[in-house]
């Protein structure tokens, strides 16, 4: 009798594992898709490195402008030192890179460079309650890179934008 009642304890957790693995490997094919899903979402961001953390303020109208024209892109933006983003840029972890116009970097026939003027604007750290003054030329001179891949046309669109506003500032 013991036996028999321990066959069908097995039986019965047989079936329940069964059906338990069925469900979790429905959620790990759920969630793959889902991790594939994020990874090809990232080609909608435009990620943008700059030397001068100053200049992304002036970009602001700019990414509201190209935004509007490509509302599938979100910009994101990126300040280190010159040998990281260009790094990061090189590793094509960046899409566009804007560096000082005394920047020695010299790109190949790979990618696109163009000059452009950026104004730098006074920052305000909201919950601090402080603003951190620029100090120097308030015009920046820069080059900036990108390659010539699939997201090109939303590159240039967005330089466009940006020298239409730089001229009135």
């Amino acid at each position: 009798m013991t036996y028999l009642l321990l066959v069908v304890v097995i039986i019965i957790f047989g079936v329940l594992g069964f059906f338990l693995m069925k469900r979790i490997d429905c959620f790990l094919e759920k969630n793959r898709k889902e991790q594939v899903k994020l990874l090809e979402s990232s080609e909608r961001y435009l990620r943008i490195g700059v030397s001068n953390p100053y200049v992304i303020d002036s970009c602001s109208d700019a990414v509201e402008k190209c935004g509007k024209k490509f509302p599938d892109f979100e910009v994101l933006f990126y300040s280190g030192t010159e040998e990281e983003l260009l790094k990061a840029f090189l590793a094509n972890r960046l899409d566009l890179l804007f560096l000082p116009e005394k920047s020695a970097v010299k790109m190949d026939d790979d990618y696109c460079s163009k000059e452009i003027e950026l104004s730098c604007v006074s920052t305000i750290m909201s919950d601090a309650g402080l603003t951190v003054e620029f100090v120097g030329e308030k015009k920046n001179k820069l080059k900036s890179f990108w390659k010539q891949d699939h997201k090109k046309q939303v590159i240039v669109e967005f330089l466009k934008c940006l020298d239409e506003i730089s001229h009135y500032v």
